[in-house]
């Protein structure tokens, strides 16, 4: 198995990709990379693998049938819906267990992310609180 790089981080290793190869999705699809996996499931709780786009190469298509969960990860303003909607079906015709979605690169100063948080703190600061705080009645005087 190739050596792990060890950051600086406690109970942490990193497996840099190094050269292109020739063929990656055999690589990726290969006995060798199952028995690593299998390898690496032993030694650490988590195994985090960073793939290159859905749409691009097939690398996270073949991966994501030995992963246990998938998040997909979308760009804010880039990724379209329809892409989305393709990078789903993609790894569900494969079995893949997307977990989830991440949106990335969101602009905090975008008005439509000023809308979303005051449909939030109108609509969903019940979830928040609990259904004593919401339905307690005030006290004191109205005026």
């Amino acid at each position: 198995m190739p050596s792990l790089l060890r950051p600086n981080f406690p109970i942490s290793g990193f497996l840099p990709a190094g050269s292109p190869p020739p063929n990656p999705a055999e690589l990726l699809a290969s006995t060798n990379m199952r028995t690593m996996l299998s390898q690496l499931r032993e030694q650490y709780d988590h195994i985090v693998i960073d793939t290159p786009p859905t749409l691009s190469v097939t690398d996270a298509v073949v991966l994501s049938t030995r992963a246990d969960a998938v998040v997909l990860v979308i760009r804010s303003g880039q990724t379209t819906k329809t892409a989305l909607r393709r990078s789903r079906d993609l790894l569900t015709q494969v079995n893949a267990r997307v977990c989830g979605v991440l949106l990335n690169a969101v602009d905090l100063a975008s008005p439509d992310y000023y809308y979303y948080y005051e449909y939030q703190a109108k609509y969903g600061g019940s979830y928040y609180r609990g259904e004593e705080e919401e339905t307690a009645p005030t006290t004191g005087a109205i005026s």
